[in-house]
């Protein structure tokens, strides 16, 4: 076999090897780079999950007070005289006057939503309670938060998250089922006679039922953390790379003597 013929296969064996080192190795960048992201979300919705359970206990355990007559009742009457002095007759000007009072602390919603809202001061979560028609128009649903909660209501689920690409971030909902305490303001006639098909405070009632899944718990991580996180894997992963590649590219001299040396 020639000299040339002999460097040429040579050469060809240490291309080859790059080749196959370098494909590898970006099957393997990307396997990587999947997991991190699959990680990332994971946690990120396990810790909205979190979030949401303990909101989620705050309601219950707000509702069932309710429930035993803890809270004085003078503090309803308070809210309607009130109400009533600043002549509010439309929903948005009783939800208005109501958030004034003593009252509307103890409605189990409200008391659950503004533990979530102390939960998330930074910028990185934002937590809603969402729902689609609602009373206060902070929680009207968004076109895609409307779409989510559909989607939830039509396959009955108790969760659901999905990327939202538009705003950059991860939406989580958890569904919000009716109690029994929650149709005095929601339900029917039957469940407030006396305020013929209005709610204590004066807001036309919905006629829901209880155990009805009625809005979600909602909360927005930002994605540029995770996204940063992945970016530096990502970096990492090349700088190995790159470093393998130069450690292949230098050695060939290498490799060419000792093949030769073989040969001779």
């Amino acid at each position: 076999m020639s000299k040339i013929v002999e460097k040429n296969l040579i050469i060809k064996m240490i291309s080859v090897s790059i080749i196959i080192l370098l494909v590898s190795y970006s099957v393997l960048f990307f396997l990587i780079k999947g997991v991190v992201e699959q990680e990332s979300k994971k946690s990120m919705v396990q810790k909205a999950r979190a979030l949401t359970f303990q909101i989620e206990h705050v309601r219950h355990y707000i509702s069932d007070m309710v429930a035993d007559n803890v809270f004085d009742p003078g503090l309803l009457k308070e809210a309607q005289k009130y109400i009533k002095r600043k002549n509010a007759t439309t929903k948005e000007e009783i939800i208005k006057i109501a958030r004034l009072t003593r009252f509307y602390r103890t409605i189990p919603i409200v008391s659950s939503w503004t533990v979530g809202q102390g939960k998330s001061p930074d910028s990185l979560h934002q937590f809603r309670v969402v729902r689609i028609n609602a009373r206060n128009i902070k929680n009207e649903a968004s076109p895609l938060e409307k779409e989510m909660l559909e989607l939830m209501a039509e396959k009955d689920l108790g969760e659901y998250w999905q990327i939202d690409e538009e705003n950059n971030s991860l939406r989580y909902m958890k569904a919000i089922i009716l109690k029994k305490e929650c149709l005095t303001c929601h339900g029917t006639v039957e469940d407030y006679p006396q305020g013929n098909g209005y709610d204590p405070l004066g807001i036309k009632m919905e006629g829901w039922k209880a155990g009805e899944q009625r809005g979600a718990f909602e909360v927005i991580s930002d994605l540029k953390p995770l996204q940063e996180t992945v970016r530096k894997v990502q970096y990492d992963l090349i700088g190995i790379g790159v470093l393998m590649v130069l450690i292949l590219v230098f050695s060939v001299p290498v490799w060419y003597r000792v093949l030769r040396s073989d040969r001779e």
